[in-house]
């Protein structure tokens, strides 16, 4: 193989296919996207442009040193790679740039991890240098394989932390925490690499971000750097007088952290306790950036990701920029850039929808709201079908059967005589008569009768979903199971009935009805389905039978109609002669009064469509509506 020198006398291996030479390559850019952390001049070089670049394939020279930097960030993320086995994650980008305090973090866009080898300590020997580079590496890739690891575990940790915080800083709990868990199991593998990049970070940032009064670190800083004092077990000779104010925190923060370390399953613990202790810090240290405020105030001072979604961005201090570049950023968090408004995203990725179903089986309507606030896994119109049709999923097993012959069972013994099948004859019933086998005798055989079987139907109904959404059947945001709220509780059954209809290849109809009537003809697409459910009016009640009627008609077969209401209906003598077409027709109407009383079916209407067929369930208790509900339905179903 050819090799040609470059930079510093090295060898570089030159390939025998020379690449096609592009002035602007995609990992390599010259101008900052309008997210960048990095100045107008940054240099970035993605890990796999490397060697097209020693081969002269790309338009631009790095001088000699950065050449030799880039040389060994790369042997510093291979060794730490080796170090993970491996891991399945995307190619670094290195980046030049000499006019940022940015260092390394993971980019919202591509979740490749952006090594900025200008920020480094000068004048290391070049051994140095590749420990320096290579235990950024390892904590970058940590946060890939170690904590948060995903984006479910990063969701999780973030509900904690807003036990005591509010959205916009979650996040730098989150962050804080992950950054204090995975430097922990490194300095435990790496004590002198990891001790080592501490020191030199803290001698570089120690004339970065103090305040110009007190000529300090910020608090979050500080608490930071003590706590790894505290937790390795080291002397970083920090200033006790300008520590002394944070120390009984960090060693608070410090004990919560080591306690059970290698226990996973107190990760969301943790953290809701560290919130608690950080909130009045990260109050002071990070505020809003408000329109109150001059702009100057702030000139050059990064904000966070998403600032352009919410109401005022944060502002982080240049110290915390330093050493965490950004405490704001989601961690390992739904593949969507954070700096453009994750509401607009038309359609959300599969596998973020699929998380989010899964958080909403964990958590409130009110705590779903606001973790996908924080972490973006699907726009803002469809959180309240996602998280119901998350917490519905699977409620409903349906096995819709009916009886067949299955196949002989044995009832009984009889001779087995001169005449009957051989196949029939059973020896050892012989044998139990008489040791001796005499044909018509002591020959004995089985006899059989046909059993019962299952099958599945041929044909079931199509499902119809009626739900009143008027003013007394309220719909509020509990926490978990103490919300009782009608509306809340009817939409639970509502999507657990619409997948099982969507899993048979069931057609659905869906009609909303208060002052004002929303519906949905026959379709199998449950997004139409779940507009019409979620659109709560809070208005008066007249019950829609001509509609429910109509829709009875057009659909290609009989159809099993679940009305959920509190029953305060002002149109029921109208109702009545039409729900008894409806059953007329041959449909299956289900209804489930919620505070009804059972003195109310004894009524004659409601007897006469009893005997039509109908079933009602007045529902003294709002929490047995889910459970009503579905076992009404897989009555219908199961035969």
């Amino acid at each position: 193989m050819e090799e040609i020198k470059r930079g510093k006398g090295r060898q570089f291996p030159k390939s025998g296919k020379k690449s096609k030479k592009r002035r602007y390559p995609p990992y390599f850019r010259r101008k900052k996207s309008s997210s960048s952390p990095f100045g107008n001049d940054a240099i970035f070089i993605n890990y796999s442009e490397i060697d097209d670049y020693f081969n002269n394939n790309l338009d631009f020279t790095l001088n000699e040193t950065d050449e030799n930097c880039l040389l060994i960030g790369r042997d510093a993320w291979d060794g730490a790679l080796h170090d993970f086995h491996t891991p399945a994650i995307p190619d670094p980008t290195f980046a030049f740039d000499k006019t940022k305090i940015i260092g390394f973090f993971i980019d919202l866009e591509s979740w490749a991890t952006m090594l900025n080898l200008s920020n480094a300590p000068t004048g290391l020997s070049d051994p140095k240098l590749y420990d320096f580079y290579n235990v950024l590496s390892l904590h970058e890739i940590s946060h890939y394989v170690v904590c948060p690891y995903d984006a479910i575990t990063n969701a999780r940790l973030i509900r904690a932390a807003l036990k005591h915080v509010d959205e916009r800083l979650s996040p730098i709990v989150v962050n804080f925490f992950a950054d204090l868990i995975v430097d922990m199991k490194l300095y435990r593998k790496k004590p002198k690499e990891m001790e080592f990049q501490l020191r030199e970070t803290l001698k570089m940032s120690e004339s970065i971000g103090k305040s110009k009064e007190d000529k300090e670190h910020s608090n979050f800083y500080k608490i930071l750097i003590k706590c790894y004092e505290l937790m390795w077990n080291i002397d970083l000779k920090l200033p006790n007088d300008q520590y002394l104010e944070i120390t009984l925190d960090a060693e608070k923060i410090s004990d919560i952290i080591m306690k059970d370390f290698e226990d996973e399953t107190l990760w969301k613990k943790k953290t809701k306790q560290i919130a608690k202790i950080l909130k009045k810090i990260i109050e002071v240290d990070f505020p809003k950036a408000t329109i109150k405020q001059k702009a100057e105030v702030y000139e050059g001072v990064t904000t966070a990701p998403g600032a352009e979604g919410s109401k005022y961005p944060s502002l982080i201090p240049l110290d915390v920029q330093f050493v965490q570049v950004n405490p704001l950023e989601i961690k390992m968090g739904p593949k969507n850039p954070q700096n453009t408004n994750p509401w607009n995203r038309k359609d959300p990725d599969v596998e973020d929808v699929k998380n989010a179903e899964e958080l909403a089986n964990e958590m409130s309507l009110a705590d779903f709201i606001k973790v996908n606030n924080v972490m973006g896994f699907v726009p803002k119109r469809e959180v309240f079908a996602t998280y119901y049709r998350g917490i519905s999923k699977n409620l409903v097993e349906f096995k819709v059967m009916s009886k067949r012959p299955s196949g002989s069972i044995p009832i009984g013994i009889e001779p087995w005589v001169i005449g009957d099948q051989i196949e029939k004859l059973d020896i050892l019933q012989s044998m139990l008569v008489s040791p001796k086998i005499i044909p018509n005798l002591t020959t004995r055989k089985w006899v059989y009768k046909d059993g019962p079987g299952i099958e599945v139907e041929k044909s079931i109904p199509d499902l119809m979903i009626v739900v009143d959404s008027s003013g007394s059947m309220d719909w509020t945001f509990g926490k978990g199971s103490k919300n009782k709220s009608a509306y809340h509780l009817a939409m639970i059954a509502s999507f657990a009935a619409l997948q099982y209809g969507i899993k048979k290849g069931v057609k659905i109809a869906a009609i909303n009805f208060s002052e004002t009537l929303i519906k949905q003809d026959w379709t199998t697409d449950p997004s139409l389905i779940e507009k019409v459910l979620l659109h709560y009016q809070g208005q008066g009640t007249e019950l829609p039978t001509n509609d429910i009627k109509r829709m009875c008609r057009k659909g290609e077969r009989n159809s099993l109609v679940l009305l959920i209401t509190d029953f305060e209906i002002q149109n029921w003598e109208i109702a009545f002669q039409d729900i008894v077409e409806i059953l007329s027709m041959g449909n299956k109407l289900v209804g489930f009064f919620i505070g009804g009383h059972k003195s109310l079916l004894n009524s004659p209407d409601f007897q006469e469509l009893i005997g039509l067929g109908a079933i009602f369930h007045p529902i003294s208790k709002i929490q047995d509506l889910v459970g009503l509900v579905i076992k009404e339905v897989q009555n219908v179903y199961n035969g």
